[in-house]
């Protein structure tokens, strides 16, 4: 672990909110229903390629997709660019944040209503950091999670205004 990684860690811990201390019902969904559930379940086959992720994240993947009924699932890689096609999530790798922008920018038009975005390693190094903060800031972005390890971005007509949360998961 960097030392960036740590301050960040140490950050997060600090802020990091549970049910209380969430006013967003569609945060607060998530993060009784889907955050704080165990998950039970068996992994189904379609999410077998995504065993890259920490298996605490992979877990949240398989609960994502069960929750919000996700079943067309992409991953990014700056060597893995397909043309974009239209997605309920998209994955985000940790490997070259530089990309992150680029890609999401190809990308974004091909977004349905409840889409969303989970990015690996927000916090990995500075340079992950920046550019997580900087896809928050983005216009069509109207809710943005920090749960450490991974970021989640949703677009969602009915939010009223633009969200930022910080989550224990």
């Amino acid at each position: 672990m960097t030392l960036h990684a740590l301050k960040q860690y140490i950050s997060y811990r600090y802020k990091a909110k549970n049910l209380h201390g969430v006013h967003s019902p569609f945060a607060y969904e998530l993060q009784e229903k889907v955050l704080g559930v165990k998950d039970t379940g068996t992994i189904p086959e379609k999410l077998q390629p995504y065993k890259w992720l920490q298996p605490h994240y992979f877990t949240l993947l398989h609960k994502l997709t069960e929750y919000y009924n996700y079943s067309s699932l992409v991953c990014l890689t700056h060597d893995n660019e397909d043309d974009p096609v239209a997605y309920d999530l998209l994955l985000m790798k940790d490997l070259n944040p530089g990309d992150w922008v680029r890609m999401f920018n190809k990308h974004i038009p091909y977004l349905k209503n409840n889409s969303g975005i989970m990015v690996a390693g927000i916090h990995k190094t500075k340079r992950h950091t920046t550019k997580w903060l900087r896809l928050c800031k983005h216009p069509k972005v109207l809710m943005s999670i920090d749960l450490y390890g991974v970021g989640l971005l949703f677009f969602k007509k009915e939010f009223k205004e633009k969200q930022h949360f910080v989550l224990k998961y």
